[in-house]
């Protein structure tokens, strides 16, 4: 018998479900799955119970092999450690909040529509780090605070919307990249430098 028959099977949260949810929003909104798969992934991500069930809700998408049972990557030496917590996820209807994150937070997805949050990244970014925040909105926004040091990459799709990074929020990648995706139509993103 093969060794893996012997692992336990691994439990999903809340959280779990919202962050594949929020993935399943994303891959709509790009065009990636039609309603009919949207609603009906939707309703399996709902039921799921165990970390494989999630997986093969999105092993297709793009971020989704993240969902998958990997054995963790070695140390090396003089490397930045890997993220240790799970990926967060929010949602806002008309509404918003600050969002502080933690470190080892591997990354972040949202929605928002008419509303939006500030997200606080100085916890998880430092020399080495590439953090990915996967954004979408519909008339609503974000606004993002970065240390000193950290470079933006934005892969947004926008229509009627933009993403904007302050002067001053620019930095070299001494202190992490930023990785920005998702999809606005007539909200967006603003990069600042934290306060």
């Amino acid at each position: 018998m093969a060794d893996d028959q012997f692992l336990p099977r691994l439990r999903i949260g809340d959280a779990d479900r919202e962050a594949v949810l929020a993935l399943l929003q994303d891959a709509y909104a790009q065009g990636r799955i039609d309603i009919e798969e949207f609603e009906e992934r939707q309703r399996r991500c709902v039921a799921a119970k165990y970390s494989e069930d999630l997986a093969s809700i999105v092993s297709d998408l793009p971020d989704g092999q993240r969902w998958g049972l990997a054995a963790p990557a070695p140390v090396v030496a003089g490397a930045v450690a890997p993220a240790t917590g799970s990926p967060k996820s929010a949602f806002a209807l008309m509404s918003g909040k600050v969002i502080h994150l933690e470190p080892g937070t591997p990354s972040m997805s949202s929605f928002a529509m008419w509303g939006g949050h500030e997200i606080i990244l100085d916890e998880v970014m430092g020399p080495g780090v590439q953090f990915e925040l996967a954004l979408s909105s519909l008339m609503g926004g974000y606004t993002v605070f970065v240390p000193p040091g950290v470079a933006v990459r934005d892969d947004s799709v926008c229509i009627m919307a933009g993403v904007e990074v302050k002067k001053r929020a620019r930095g070299d990648g001494s202190n992490g990249v930023l990785v920005l995706k998702g999809f606005h139509l007539m909200g967006g993103v603003t990069v600042k430098l934290s306060r």
